[in-house]
């Protein structure tokens, strides 16, 4: 026998039950009438969207700053001197070399 793919009406209202909410209207019910609850909460969407999008810019031009500071430290690194640090690199790697040979 095959499953059924849709859900009946007494499992729909079950997981709304466990997921706490309200049924959307029983019947026979009146709508109410004046400014619907949705309009609020759609403002509120709307503010909060917009609050989310100013904080992602704030971040990206974060970013994009901090990028700017990177390639600065990078332009700052090329004009380090690089034979001390090979010097430097090659000196440790001799001294671990070194410890490993002795155990």
């Amino acid at each position: 026998m095959a499953r059924k793919t849709l859900l009946t009406e007494a499992e729909i209202r079950q997981f709304m039950k466990l997921a706490n909410i309200k049924p959307l209207q029983e019947m026979g019910g009146e709508l109410p009438v004046g400014k619907r609850d949705d309009d609020d909460d759609l403002d509120e969407m709307r503010k909060k969207k917009k609050a989310i999008r100013e904080e992602e810019d704030e971040d990206l031009d974060e970013a994009h700053d901090k990028d700017k500071d990177k390639e600065k430290d990078l332009d700052e690194a090329e004009e380090f001197d690089y034979e001390s640090v090979v010097s430097e690199v090659a000196r440790r790697v001799a001294l671990r070399l070194v410890k490993e040979n002795k155990k």
